[in-house]
């Protein structure tokens, strides 16, 4: 099977509409792939660490690690991620050793 990637730009300072990502209840496998920014300027997280936190629509949480390649954070989906159906608002929580930013939030469908 071949593999599908998903692609998102998010900015660290955006207040816009959250981005909409679709994808199916216990997608698996499923990969995105978030390029960050700052005010529109690219930001690297090269030695930084990420997480994906978001509320599903059942009001439950969830926090998962991410990976980091080439200044891109890797999430590839798995059962607890999608586990319940409707919508999901989440973002990307961006540490180093000083400090951690949120990205602007997007909605998986």
């Amino acid at each position: 099977m071949n593999e599908f990637v998903y692609k998102l730009t998010l900015d660290l300072n955006c207040t816009k509409t959250p981005p909409v990502i679709c994808s199916g209840q216990f997608d698996k496998g499923r990969k995105f792939e978030f390029t960050i920014t700052a005010n529109g300027e690219p930001y690297d997280v090269t030695g930084c660490s990420a997480v994906l936190k978001g509320v599903r629509s059942n009001g439950s949480h969830f926090a998962v690690d991410c990976a980091i390649s080439d200044s891109k954070i890797i999430k590839v989906l798995d059962d607890t991620t999608l586990s319940v159906r409707g919508m999901t608002a989440a973002k990307l929580v961006i540490s180093d050793s000083a400090k951690s930013y949120s990205t602007q939030k997007f909605i998986i469908d």
